[in-house]
């Protein structure tokens, strides 16, 4: 299938004509011999088609006194150039084939389409081009290039026709799970390419927090399948302890494993998997042991992809390095919605990742990739088609972008008709077989490497939810050549809920068809024992033979006192003064005593009374409390991490009885208070404290940083309140409840945080003056709380507070961020291109359309023309003024410009977006009075900050003066990453070549906002280290 783009009349023309001169230009007029050189193409142009093109060249040799250079004439020899009609046309009786493609032109009863051009005729291998030229003269074609060998054309091979581009239907030919027609799945994708992200792929389920693939039917949750934490089971009894569910085999450790009421009855051994790093998955090698008992350093989940690293495990978080943490079989940690830290497959991650790849895109892109003569930097060492580039031209039949090595090369650096820069093509007749593909199992030499499906048997794999070798027939199938964890080859489960029922599984009494046969319980015979005290033990004596027992009845046979149900085989021997396991002459001093959380324990037999032995592994008794057992379980707990006497660091967890000392993400400032997020969700917080603005659960000021109570993946803070993204997209938000910014019907003040009313999906948030925003998944944006100028986007401004809902209008928004009273948002209208949208009062310029005046409604910001790598944007928490960062390090910036604060020289307002003075930037970010931004300065990364400077706000030895550009660096600062702006402080996250991260705070140290420990009301011009990190 083919997609259809109009493309402009201009473009047309110039298609049309071929060749010549920029015939839509005029001569200036204002041209003469004393004139100075030229410095663009305009000012050379004479307004002539048929004479060519003139350059502006001041350095060429054979430049004119302006510095014009003219180029050679449009048309060939024996063609007549038509001034007015701007073409070239042919003069059929002198030559028919001016251009010696092997074709006469159209005009003179040939089919050669362009005359003026030998690699434009019928018949010629048509090249996926970003030009998109015709090279075969059919419009229909426009280069098979499927490089991810999905079936589907890459949407950037184009061809024009009737003023339109006709364009292949692959939204993303880097990736093979994104094609027209494939389902939805929850993955921050757009699979089926129909310009929506992950609709309707989310599942019900529970929350799996001991990730053993079965959840808590407590805690009831939506999510994606296969997200980490996230079960569509609800059979886990204990959500804590992986070796407890629905679907485990009892075995021999004190507990109910299989969460049917009983502790340890018929326990089975069975196979443990090393777990070297400690991080409570193993690995299934040669080191396997069958046992009931636990095996100290094993696990019973033989998941782990890298024992040697405890970061790396199914309960990890995936992370921002080109590594796959999370063992899900692939690095995808999501930069932004749609981008991955190594989308292009090559093992070599994005740059934004701290990866060297320098086209995340392109899987032929990576350092130390061979240099081909092809306009592409191919080995990312910054120069195209460097010295070491192969230029070697082979001819390309199948247009898959690797020519055909037996046919004899051309060597040049030049592009050739026909030809690619890459040969080594075993197949040159079929585009899905060229180096670098996957090998599938075809039995072809896919990726031309001389073998053939290499160590490879694809089978059809079905899911397996209740592993027991069986899955179900109905079920998704999955072709692979290896075995899938979650899958089994062989299908005919009847029930994949239960690990008891599957084909060839004996039949026995339990009202369940155990082997799938159709019928329940048959060929099973079972003896049945009357129970009077209901322990489950009967005795012989009117036993029955039957699979339909009347109630009363037990399939155990061995009770020793039927009338007493304390007493049964294989109960434990407590410590109170009855012989419990019906075995005579037990002795109570050896009796389990059932503290919680205790393996060994003693017995007073004189006053049947327990005392603490050994804890259990995993717990402690840190009250010292017999009454309470070992109540502390140190594998999680962050206050008691391990033993009795080590606590963890703020906002840091406690990951398998260690302290997990999780890197900081990014840095936020609120109106008068700080936030620092690590990568793991912990939040820290400083600063002032009123209204419980720090989301801490006080509403105390704090010269130290304090934990958040909840954990976020985004975080953002306002003027009197926070908001915050988890890890499952929900909102929550806390401080000052009034106007109902924090998304639910109560104004009550929240310092530990509520969960905004039906706000999910989200992945990203914002907390204004009175109002906030989010953007979901779906690329919708929702806001809540303050409507009195249209803040909240819905086509009417109003002074009622309102919960939250969708922003009319509004799509494919990546980012959102939130002012004193306006609103701003990034959409992605297409691949790397981002437009900004802004909504709510404008009377400064906020909303960046060359306008003042206020709009119910998003309208779009007037960028420059080009500009449309948007890769950050920041407004103040309490602010009126915008910032935004492009791939290409440069800053623009509207809205309020008092005290200098826009960085541009004067401190007026400006409605449209004005380019800062620096370059290279890297972070960036605005208050209420002055804005500051990381960049590049040789090898330093430093920190510069223009605008107010009463309270020394701007981190150096200025005087108190506002400065109306950026001009002096902060003090110190030479290794940044990330700064935040408040109304008079700003801080700074560095990270030095050792990896080691630091941050510092200058400006006004009142309420505590520098982070060192002090309240003292004074202005402190020098980055101040933040105490306690």
């Amino acid at each position: 299938m083919s997609v259809w783009k109009w493309v402009s009349l201009c473009a047309l023309v110039v298609g049309l004509s071929a060749c010549g001169d920029d015939g839509v230009m005029t001569d200036s007029g204002t041209r003469s011999d004393t004139s100075i050189a030229c410095t663009d193409d305009t000012a050379c142009d004479d307004g002539l088609f048929c004479n060519g093109t003139e350059l502006c060249a001041p350095d060429d040799a054979e430049a004119d006194v302006t510095g014009c250079v003219r180029t050679a004439p449009p048309c060939l020899e024996g063609q007549r150039c038509d001034e007015t009609a701007l073409v070239c046309q042919s003069v059929c009786s002198v030559i028919a084939d001016a251009d010696g493609d092997g074709v006469d032109a159209i005009d003179c009863g040939g089919a050669d389409c362009d005359d003026t051009n030998p690699n434009r005729f019928p018949g010629n291998a048509e090249v996926c081009d970003p030009d998109n030229v015709d090279e075969d003269c059919d419009p229909l074609t426009f280069g098979a290039r499927d490089a991810d060998r999905d079936g589907f054309i890459d949407a950037a091979c184009c061809n024009e026709m009737g003023g339109m581009l006709v364009c292949g239907d692959d939204c993303s030919d880097s990736r093979r799970d994104m094609r027209p027609g494939l389902a939805e799945t929850c993955d921050f994708l757009d699979n089926d390419c129909d310009g929506a992200t992950d609709e309707g792929a989310s599942l019900p389920g529970f929350a799996d927090m001991d990730h053993d693939l079965h959840g808590d039917t407590s805690m009831p949750m939506t999510a994606c399948p296969g997200t980490p934490g996230f079960s569509v089971l609800d059979d886990d009894c204990n959500d804590a302890d992986p070796e407890v569910h629905g679907a485990q085999i009892e075995i021999c450790d004190g507990k109910d494993n299989n969460c049917n009421g009983e502790i340890d009855e018929a326990p089975a051994a069975v196979t443990w998997y090393p777990d070297d790093d400690a991080d409570g998955f193993g690995t299934d090698n040669d080191r396997t042991i069958v046992s009931c008992d636990p095996i100290p350093d094993f696990s019973l989940r033989p998941s782990d992809c890298d024992d040697g690293d405890r970061s790396r495990s199914p309960a990890a978080r995936e992370l921002c390095n080109g590594i796959d943490d999370d063992c899900n079989g692939r690095a995808d940690f999501m930069i932004r919605l749609g981008d991955f830290e190594d989308d292009d497959g090559d093992g070599h991650a994005d740059l934004v990742c701290g990866g060297d790849d320098c086209n995340d895109a392109d899987p032929t892109v990576y350092p130390g990739a061979p240099e081909y003569c092809d306009g592409i930097d191919n080995d990312c060492d910054g120069v195209v088609d460097g010295d070491d580039a192969l230029g070697f031209w082979y001819f390309d039949f199948d247009g898959d972008g690797y020519g055909d090595d037996v046919m004899p090369a051309i060597e040049s650096c030049e592009p050739q008709p026909g030809r690619v820069a890459r040969g080594g093509d075993c197949d040159d007749s079929d585009a899905t077989i060229h180096p670098g593909v996957a090998d599938l199992c075809d039995g072809i030499d896919d990726d031309c490497d001389g073998a053939t499906d290499e160590n490879s048997v694809r089978v059809a794999h079905y899911v397996d939810l209740d592993g027991d070798g069986f899955g179900d027939s109905a079920s998704s199938v999955m072709f692979a050549c290896l075995p899938i964890s979650g899958f089994a080859p062989n299908p005919g489960d009847c029930d994949d809920a239960s690990p008891a029922r599957f084909p060839g599984n004996p039949e026995v009494c339990d009202f369940l068809d155990n082997d799938c046969d159709g019928e329940v319980d048959n060929d099973a015979v079972q003896t049945w024992c009357p129970d009077d005290d209901g322990d489950g033990h009967g005795v012989m004596a009117g036993s029955l033979v039957t699979c339909d027992p009347p109630a009363g009845y037990s399939m155990l046979c061995d009770d020793c006192d039927d009338a007493d149900s304390r007493r049964f085989p294989g109960n434990d021997e407590l410590c109170d003064g009855v012989d419990s396991d019906c075995l005579a002459g037990t002795a109570e001093a050896d009796a389990v005593c059932t503290l919680p959380n205790v393996s060994m324990s003693s017995c007073d037999a004189t006053t049947s009374t327990c005392g603490v032995g050994t804890c259990a592994s995993g717990f402690a008794d840190c009250d010292l409390d017999a009454n309470t057992g070992c109540e502390v379980n140190t594998v999680t707990n962050s206050f008691f991490c391990g033993d009795c006497s080590t606590r963890c660091g703020i906002a840091d967890r406690c990951v398998s009885s260690l302290c997990e000392d999780s890197p900081f993400a990014d840095i936020n400032a609120g109106f008068r208070h700080t936030m620092l997020r690590r990568v793991a969700g912990g939040v820290l917080a400083w600063g002032f404290g009123s209204y419980g603005r720090l989301g801490d659960g006080s509403s105390v000021n704090r010269a130290r940083p304090s934990p958040s109570t909840r954990t976020h993946r985004v975080v953002d803070g306002g003027f009197n309140h926070g908001c915050g993204v988890d890890f499952a997209g929900r909102v929550a938000c806390w401080g000052q409840g009034t106007n109902q910014r924090l998304g639910v019907a109560s104004t009550e003040t929240n310092p530990s945080g509520v969960l905004a009313t039906g706000v999910a999906n989200a992945v990203d948030v914002c907390a204004g003056t009175f109002h906030s925003c989010a953007v979901l998944s779906s690329g919708a944006v929702w806001c809540w709380g303050y409507n009195s100028v249209g803040q909240l986007g819905r086509g009417a401004s109003s002074s009622s507070n309102l919960l939250p809902d969708a922003v009319a209008g509004l799509d494919q928004v990546i980012a959102v961020d939130c002012g004193l009273n306006f609103t701003c948002a990034v959409r992605e209208v297409a691949p790397g291109s981002r437009e900004v949208w802004c909504w709510g009062e404008g009377s400064q310029g906020e909303l960046g359309n060359a306008a003042t005046g206020r709009a119910n409604l998003p309208v779009r910001v007037a960028l420059p023309p080009g500009v449309d790598d948007i890769v950050e944007l920041d407004i103040g928490g309490n602010g009126s003024s915008v910032a935004v960062r492009t791939t290409s390090g440069q800053l623009y910036m509207w809205g309020k410009g008092d005290w200098g604060i826009l960085g541009i020289g004067d401190g007026t307002d400006h409605s449209s977006p004005v380019l800062v003075g620096l370059s290279d930037v890297l972070d960036a970010a605005t208050g209420t009075r002055n804005s500051c931004a990381v960049h590049r300065v040789g090898g330093d990364r430093v920190v510069s900050c223009w605008g107010n400077n009463e309270q020394r706000q701007l981190g150096n030895t200025y005087s108190l003066q506002r400065f109306n550009s950026p001009g002096e660096s902060v003090t110190g600062i030479t290794d940044a990453i990330a700064v935040a702006v408040g109304d008079a402080h700003a801080c700074a996250l560095t990270q030095d070549a050792a990896g080691v991260q630091r941050v510092y705070c200058w400006g006004a140290q009142e309420y505590g906002r520098l982070g060192n420990g002090l309240f003292t009301r004074v202005s402190v011009p020098m980055p101040q280290l933040v105490v306690d990190l």
